[in-house]
């Protein structure tokens, strides 16, 4: 494998690991990925996205704020979420959500409890000071936590297989390459070969026999004369 070869299939890994830690961040009891339930939701002059990891015990949302113009929310701001079974069977569970500060954006965390799979409305509330509070809401189901290290190799087996296929591609154009050089020389050396006995007037060996006296037995079976004594 030449050496630019050996960058892209660095670049290409490279790029499977940037997508493995984006999609699969750090959180309890699940290894997958959480998924947006809410996208790009006006909510005065915000814009509000929810990503949720909704596992029976300790769940997991996430609420990106955005300015409608794509700059950073600026201001004080609270947030709280609350989750309830849409069936109404537990009444208003309320949990707060932790700041966490991005580039242009801004994002909250926040763990609710889910009992048991269900499913449930979820209620993001932001309060900034002087405002009226604003509100987005949303449904999810509750799932079974996740089976540990097995889903990061369920999420990674598709970025392998296309990884396999992408480095046997790779050998067969190598290899390939490798017999279409191979036939270019031969070719090329025999030509060569070709143009040095058109040039010279045939073999070395024709030649020195056409030179010595009488000339070779050819050349006198040619010209009609008798070979010499």
């Amino acid at each position: 494998m030449d050496k630019r070869e050996t960058t892209n299939l660095g670049s290409f890994f490279a790029m499977i690991a940037a997508v493995v830690s984006i999609a699969c961040p750090p959180s309890k009891g699940h290894v997958g990925p959480p998924f947006p339930i809410l996208i790009d939701v006006p909510a005065g002059d915000l814009l509000v996205s929810v990503w949720a990891d909704p596992d029976i015990g300790e769940a997991t949302f996430f609420a990106v704020l955005e300015s409608a113009d794509g700059s950073e929310p600026d201001g004080p701001m609270d947030m709280s979420l609350w989750v309830q079974p849409v069936s109404g069977r537990l009444a208003r569970s309320t949990v707060p959500a932790e700041r966490q500060r991005l580039r242009n954006r801004v994002q909250f965390v926040a763990r609710p409890d889910f009992d048991k799979a269900d499913r449930w409305s979820v209620g993001v509330r932001m309060v900034r000071p002087g405002a009226e509070p604003l509100e987005v809401t949303a449904e999810v189901e509750s799932t079974p936590p996740g089976t540990g290290p097995w889903d990061l190799l369920i999420y990674l087996f598709p970025f392998a297989f296309l990884g396999g296929l992408w480095i046997a591609a790779m050998s067969r154009m190598r290899r390939r390459r490798n017999e279409v050089l191979a036939h270019a020389q031969g070719t090329r050396h025999q030509a060569r070969a070709s143009e040095a006995t058109a040039a010279f007037g045939g073999s070395p060996v024709a030649r020195e026999d056409e030179a010595a006296p009488g000339g070779s037995a050819h050349t006198r079976a040619r010209a009609g004369r008798p070979a010499p004594p």
